[in-house]
């Protein structure tokens, strides 16, 4: 029998933990810190390639892979407590 749906109703599919309760997949988050200036077309490949690597290593679903992008720029970035760019 298929779990009910609805509001608070755990996604079909989801694997149970020992008790068995509902239980969240592993969700892989990546985050990606880098300078701005890239496209949006090269952040759509690295977060095609992300994922694929996820399914393929971790054995993650697809739709469970989270890239997230983070555009800081240099002036924010900084190694032994010197900036690495101009202020």
């Amino acid at each position: 029998m298929r779990p009910r749906a609805g509001p608070g109703a755990p996604p079909y599919g989801w694997a149970r933990d020992k008790l068995g309760r509902p239980a969240a997949p592993a969700v892989p988050l990546v985050k990606v810190s880098m300078y701005p200036g890239r496209t949006q077309q090269q952040k759509d490949d690295f977060a095609r390639a992300v994922t694929d690597s996820a399914t393929k290593i971790l054995g993650a679903r697809a739709e469970h892979v989270i890239v997230v992008f983070e555009e800081n720029p240099p002036a924010h970035w900084f190694v032994a407590g010197r900036p690495l760019g101009p202020a």
